[in-house]
């Protein structure tokens, strides 16, 4: 790409663009840039979680999801997408957790009702 490297804004986008066609590789490597020149950029690090799932890298995923979601606390989205990644990975526990915090921001979401209550009856063992 033809930019100055510290250009953010224009790193973050072409690393938004990659990410939707796919190219998982590619992104996560865009993302990574911008973070270098901006580490608190809740953007890049958001959907730097959301691609590293497309290379299926757990560990760097929800860390950087995580990451995003502290930095925003308020931002519902990235909780959420913290609350809907750890179940891709298995960690059930954590998932149902961050669900029941998006749903104390948001009360009015019927829909995470319904998800959280889907996810509760396929993952959490009956007692």
């Amino acid at each position: 790409m033809d930019t100055e490297p510290h250009n953010v804004e224009a790193l973050y986008n072409f690393g938004l663009v990659l990410k939707k066609l796919r190219d998982f590789d590619n992104a996560v490597a865009r993302f990574r840039e911008v973070i270098v020149y901006q580490p608190d950029h809740i953007g890049a690090l958001n959907n730097l979680g959301t691609a590293l799932e497309g290379i299926v890298n757990k560990e760097e995923a929800l860390l950087s999801l995580g990451t995003a979601s502290d930095l925003a606390p308020e931002n519902f989205v990235f909780l959420f997408n913290l609350a809907t990644r750890p179940k891709d990975f298995l960690e059930w526990e954590s998932a149902e957790i961050n669900y029941r915090k998006v749903l104390k921001m948001h009360e009015d979401l019927q829909a995470r009702y319904y998800q959280l209550g889907q996810f509760i009856a396929r993952y959490r063992p009956f007692r």
